[in-house]
């Protein structure tokens, strides 16, 4: 029944846009089906801008499973939505340093992050390196 449930809750938070965490890279989580509950519940409560709430639980994934490269993304998400951007800045480097293939949405975050930094010259890099994984990245290009 839990299970249906987190289903439920993915496919509507996928089919709303959420991009930035991967549905169905959750749904099949290498983790506890405890960490994947924690995650639903931490989107649940990012979409409806509960950054306290959710940060909360991406805190719990990552104390439990510190690699947990979804959870570290999110959690800069949470922080850079706060204005926390040093402290999101090394959660998103975190997320891509333990899971390389996760580049092109990571890489955006970096540049949004490194810009709201007014470290130009990285997000720059960082904006390069999302062009190279996909030339046809609308925001990117924009």
């Amino acid at each position: 029944m839990i299970k249906l449930f987190c289903f439920f809750v993915f496919t509507l938070l996928c089919s709303s846009g959420f991009a930035q965490v991967q549905c169905a890279d959750i749904l099949r989580g290498s983790g506890p089906f405890d960490a994947r509950r924690l995650m639903v519940q931490a989107v649940s409560f990012y979409k409806t801008g509960d950054y306290q709430s959710s940060e909360k639980k991406l805190r719990e994934i990552i104390a439990q499973s510190p690699k947990d490269y979804r959870a570290l993304g999110l959690l800069s998400r949470v922080l850079y939505n706060r204005g926390e951007f040093t402290e999101a800045l090394g959660f998103q480097y975190d997320a891509i340093r333990y899971e390389p293939s996760y580049k092109e949405g990571s890489y955006f975050s970096l540049a949004q992050i490194h810009f709201q930094l007014g470290s130009l010259l990285e997000a720059t890099a960082a904006i390069d390196e999302v062009l190279l994984q996909n030339p046809e990245h609308s925001a990117a290009l924009g």
